[in-house]
Formats: C-alpha cells, structure tokens, sequence
C-alpha cells in the first residue's frame, strides 16, 4: 500500500466532477483530504478525511458508493472529525450512528441493538440491551468495532461494554407457579384417561407413537421430529454456526400474538 498524495487538499477541489447529490457535497464541502493510499492487494483506495465536525455515518457510507462508482473500484473513506470533547450529550445525539458501526451490515446485530441505552462514564460507554444478547455482540466484535472507530476517527480511547436488561424475579417465580399448575393438569388428565377401558388405554398408546423416532425408540420429544444430533455448547455457537443443536434448561418464556393469529414464543 502506498500513499498518492503529497499535500492536504480541499475535497472540493478534488471531487468537484463526481456526480452526487448536493445535500451530500455540503457535508464534505470544507473536509479536507490528508491521505489517499491505494491497496493493490485488495484493490481497494482508502480515503482520509479531515473534517472540522461531525458528519452523519450514513452520509460517509453514501460517499463511498458514490466515489466507487466513479472510480471503478472499492472506496473505503477514514473520517478524522474534530471534536473537542466526547460526552454524554454527543453520544445522545449520534447513537444511532453507533449503533450503525457496530452492526455493520449484519441485521441480526442491529436487532439486538434496538432501543439500547448508552451510558458514559469517563472513558467507559456502557451500552444497556433493551433484550438479552451482550455475548453474541460480544462473539462478533462489536464493541471492538466501536471502540476502533473512536479511535480512528476521534483519537479518543474508549471502553464499550454490553449489559443486558436486569432479569425480572417475579416474572421467573409467576411462570414457574403457572408452568406447575399446568403440569399438574396436565398429570390429572393422564391418569384420568389411564384408567378408561383398554381402548381408552389403546388410543393413548398409538397417540404417544408420534413421538417415536425412525429406529422406533421412544424420545422426550414434546413438539417437532426426533434428533441426534450432539448438542454443541453454547460458548462456540457463532453467527455463522447455521443449523445446530443445543441443550439448556428453560428458565422463562413469552408469548406475542402475531397478526396472523399465531402465537410466538421466545425462550430464555
């Protein structure tokens, strides 16, 4: 990778010929180019920028589409903003753009995403999940991504850390009390039927084959076809693990009616 350019030059100036929309010229129209490195590995040209304050991440990302649709080949554009002070106000202010560096282009990241709150402290940004899903952020680097783009692009050190909502005691000890009841039912009902005459006995018995899987044994399937498959630990389940197996104990469950008139369950 080498540098192509000797001097700092107005953006202006350079890319006045791009074809790009006028709203999104104005955001660049006073930065100015202090590097531009061309990668013959990747093939991708780098773009420093030094601009005199914040610019919407989303408008950087515009850019380089349209300077990679003018050059031909992938732009990469390195903001350095200047910003006298990181502070709870400008995190407020531009949470959204942080969110959208730490999702990158991954949807599954910026669900867990949605509705955090962001606490700093100092030097530590403590990023508070609306849902439970700090270590999959974590598994994929997230908070690296931001603390990296403060970096680059402020020369500001900061921690990000994850935490995820506080666990509800009262919501675990309903559903086990309600989950119980139901269990108790449901065993009443059983033995009920049990101890019907032995065609009663015969149609629970065909009712249970169901649940058999193909080599005929018995499985404790309750919904769904029998497995197996080995569980895989939950500590090596990554984004890109794709269809896997795994086993834990259910700790809480909720329950949303759809539009369609189903009903989803999320587990914990």
């Amino acid at each position: 990778m080498h540098s192509t350019i000797d001097k700092k030059r107005l953006f202006k100036d350079v890319f006045y010929e791009i074809t790009m929309g006028e709203e999104l010229f104005d955001s660049f129209n006073n930065a100015l180019i202090s590097n531009v490195k061309f990668n013959k590995k990747s093939g991708r040209l780098e773009i420093h920028l030094e601009l005199p304050g914040m610019v919407r991440i989303d408008r950087v990302f515009n850019l380089e589409e349209s300077l990679s649709s003018y050059f031909n080949v992938p732009v990469l554009v390195i903001p350095h903003f200047e910003v006298k002070k990181i502070d709870s106000d400008f995190i407020n202010n531009y949470n959204e753009d942080l969110v959208r560096i730490m999702a990158g282009q991954s949807k599954h990241y910026a669900c867990l995403l949605e509705k955090a709150e962001f606490v700093l402290e100092g030097t530590n940004l403590n990023v508070c999940l609306s849902t439970n899903g700090s270590l999959i952020l974590q598994a994929g680097d997230c908070h690296k991504e931001l603390e990296r783009f403060f970096k680059t692009c402020f020369g500001q050190n900061i921690c990000v850390s994850f935490t995820d909502p506080p666990f509800d005691e009262n919501d675990r000890d309903s559903y086990i009390k309600d989950k119980t009841i139901k269990e108790a039912e449901a065993v009443k009902n059983i033995v009920y039927s049990a101890e019907k005459t032995e065609k009663d006995k015969s149609r629970i018995s065909d009712s249970k084959s169901v649940y058999k899987s193909k080599s005929g044994s018995n499985t404790n399937v309750i919904l769904g076809k029998a497995f197996k498959d080995e569980a895989v630990p939950m500590s090596e389940v990554t984004i890109d693990s794709g269809r896997i197996t795994v086993k834990g104990k259910v700790i809480r469950v909720e329950t949303r009616l759809l539009k369609n008139g189903k009903t989803l369950f999320s587990f914990d």
